[in-house]
């Protein structure tokens, strides 16, 4: 059997079987193609992880700079408003969860001002997505915030799923990603107004939160 593996937005192979004859001729058997992700996380530097539960308030500096997050959680196979990831409180804050708040449910993430939005304003950058697993099954969810100009972004299982940006390209709301207050991961919600504070599916298959401070993804063709 010969194999080869190139990369075109992620790892993509051929493999080729081949099958001996009784004359001792190989005969052409099957062509599998296969395509794996590629890994979000790589060439990144771990700051900290966070557990289940209360995360403590990140110190200033760390509030001002790029962040990026990932985890491997599942799915549930009816979603419904759910908080995977929230800080701050109601002036300056992130999410990432279900969320109802646009008018119908989607997968959210944002970051920047603290207040009820439908979508991305001055100072809060906003994706809402509907392309989302919903198999009770574990995937791994990668994320970054981009102070300025305000952006956040997210991949699932590292197929990209879009980016939001502040309206006018300003920066996330005092220039920070989160506020002064902590939040937590799976539960114990403090994100912004409006947001869910319905705890995350439980499940042992669940990871620690995994923090990348002032840093964002870079593999992310």
């Amino acid at each position: 059997m010969s194999r080869s593996l190139f990369f075109d937005g992620g790892f993509v192979g051929t493999s080729v079987a081949f099958n001996p004859s009784s004359s001792g001729v190989y005969n052409l058997d099957a062509v599998y193609d296969y395509q794996i992700s590629p890994d979000r996380e790589f060439g990144l530097s771990l700051t900290r992880t966070e557990v289940d539960g209360a995360i403590t308030a990140y110190s200033s500096t760390e509030r001002s700079q790029n962040v990026a997050f990932a985890c491997d959680v599942v799915f549930p196979t009816n979603p419904s408003d759910a908080d995977l990831m929230s800080m701050g409180g109601s002036v300056t804050a992130c999410f990432i969860g279900f969320s109802s708040q646009s008018g119908a449910l989607r997968f959210r993430v944002r970051a920047g001002g603290g207040s009820s939005l439908t979508s991305s304003n001055t100072n809060t950058a906003i994706l809402d997505i509907t392309d989302y697993p919903a198999d009770g099954l574990i995937h791994t969810v990668v994320w970054d915030f981009q102070i300025n100009p305000g952006r956040v972004r997210l991949w699932i299982d590292g197929v990209f799923k879009g980016s939001g940006v502040t309206t006018g390209g300003g920066a996330l709301n005092n220039d920070d990603w989160t506020g002064t207050a902590g939040g937590g991961y799976l539960g114990i919600s403090n994100g912004p107004s409006g947001e869910p504070d319905t705890d995350w599916t439980a499940d042992a298959g669940n990871s620690t939160l995994r923090v990348y401070i002032n840093q964002l993804v870079t593999n992310d063709g």
